[in-house]
């Protein structure tokens, strides 16, 4: 079997994803769990009439709920797509395999970029929120790109 430059990179990204991934289903979970109770205390303290604390506490609670359904479901692909990598990472022939996830989960994180900025911009944000947007889809691109490079190490060898 031949050897694969890009083996730790692959590796090195896909136990991030893993743990990430984990702390993205536990955090669903408490979500779904707790979700009710936080959006009862927010509404409750941002509303002056009961009418539309009763109204912004039912648009909460299906908020948390989306939100600990997004949780669990991103943070699945995330685990599955880094334990896919770490197990393809050994052999160079796998290489456009965990090419193939970098673009996704690259793809993933642009998408993520985008809502943020349309829902950050969408209630009047501020300059602020789009640099820390930026800065964050940069810092959400470098595990994609450590797929990316990894996967084209490896197929190197092939060559």
């Amino acid at each position: 079997m031949q050897v694969a430059p890009g083996k730790t990179m692959i590796r090195v990204a896909g136990i991030f994803y893993i743990v990430f991934g984990a702390l993205g289903i536990l955090a669903g979970i408490f979500f779904f769990l707790f979700g009710n109770a936080l959006a009862q205390l927010i509404a409750n303290a941002s509303v002056n009439t009961s009418a539309e604390a009763v109204l912004s506490s039912d648009l909460a609670k299906i908020g948390m709920v989306i939100l600990g359904l997004c949780g669990v479901i991103l943070g699945t692909l995330e685990v599955v797509l880094g334990i896919v990598g770490i197990r393809a990472s050994d052999d160079p022939y796998r290489g456009r395999t965990v090419i193939r996830i970098g673009y996704v989960l690259a793809a993933l994180q642009i998408l993520s970029f985008i809502l943020n900025v349309a829902v950050t911009f969408g209630e009047g944000g501020r300059a602020e929120n789009l640099l820390s947007a930026v800065i964050g889809l940069i810092i959400g691109l470098i595990l994609p790109a450590l797929f990316i490079i990894g996967g084209r190490k490896n197929l190197n060898v092939l060559r």
